[in-house]
């Protein structure tokens, strides 16, 4: 980055930590590319839906779950990210919440942990490796063996951007389809 703003270009850093930090970067974006009022509308629509998911679901049980980003060493999404967000909000519960940024899961916690839902990352590049880790890797024994898996778009899952918003709704129906309109 340094190197760009050596050569006079412009730089923007924008934050993905919460789906808040998301939402403020599509306004910052949209802002510095002179269509404030488009990024306006974009975050605001995106802010009714995820006020809908919120409301569907509110009341129901939240099952303990995990975000997986990779399989082999595991890697999840702990507290302070916006996958984090996006369980708590889709209404489930982080098991490693209290674990900051994005932790690495032994395969003894992953056996043990109390999971009943494992949120995987699914794309062509990587469905191979987590089908090994759930076949005979880390994902393989106990619990995480046993509990149901939620298979998620890759891209759209795990970048912070406007389309985490659409996975925000797939999970939610996924927890609980009985909250469906």
């Amino acid at each position: 980055m340094g190197a760009l703003v050596s050569a006079g270009i412009p730089v923007l850093t924008v934050s993905g930590e919460s789906l808040d930090a998301v939402l403020y970067g599509i306004r910052e974006v949209a802002k510095r590319l002179g269509s404030a009022e488009a990024g306006q509308r974009l975050a605001e629509d995106l802010s009714r839906r995820r006020s809908a998911v919120r409301r569907r679901i509110a009341g129901r049980p939240r099952p303990n779950a995990i975000v997986l980003v990779w399989p082999e060493p595991p890697q999840a999404a702990g507290g302070g990210t916006f996958l984090s967000d996006v369980l708590d909000e889709a209404g489930a519960a982080n098991l490693v919440a209290s674990r900051p940024g994005w932790p690495v899961l032994s395969s003894e916690y992953l056996a043990t942990a109390p999971v009943e839902v494992l949120v995987l990352p699914d794309a062509p590049e990587t469905r191979r490796a987590f089908d090994r880790a759930r076949s005979s890797g880390a994902l393989s024994r106990g619990a995480a063996a046993r509990a149901r898996v939620v298979w998620l778009p890759e891209s759209p899952l795990t970048r912070p951007a406007p389309r985490v918003f659409d996975e925000l709704e797939a999970l939610a129906r996924a927890l609980h389809p009985e909250a469906e309109p």
